[in-house]
């Protein structure tokens, strides 16, 4: 299976990037935004183990007032203990939470 864990369990092998992971980066944008983004470009790489799934998604999103935002997320096992992360990135600074995604209500 995709190799991505979650406190300890593995998550995504037969969801993939953009439904395991990448739903709630687009969930974020939208929130933010108030608006529904429109998709520009959008890639994926599959993975070797599941050619079905995707192990790798990236896209870009245009708002309706005109502002971008890309998301890119990867179930794959980067070998590093490597916190979750999300990132804001504007004209007057970058906005980095570690760690967003928990689990378990938290």
């Amino acid at each position: 299976p995709v190799g991505h864990s979650l406190q300890g369990k593995t998550v995504c092998s037969k969801t993939g990037a953009l439904m395991g992971l990448g739903c709630h980066g687009v969930a974020i944008v939208r929130a933010l935004a108030g608006a529904e983004p429109r998709v520009l470009t959008a890639s994926a790489t599959m993975s070797k183990e599941t050619p079905d799934v995707d192990s790798k998604m990236s896209c870009d999103l245009l708002l309706p007032n005109g502002v971008a935002a890309h998301v890119d997320c990867s179930v794959e096992s980067s070998g590093s203990k490597q916190p979750t992360t999300f990132t804001i990135s504007g004209s007057n600074g970058t906005i980095r939470v570690k760690e967003w995604f928990l689990g378990k209500g938290r």
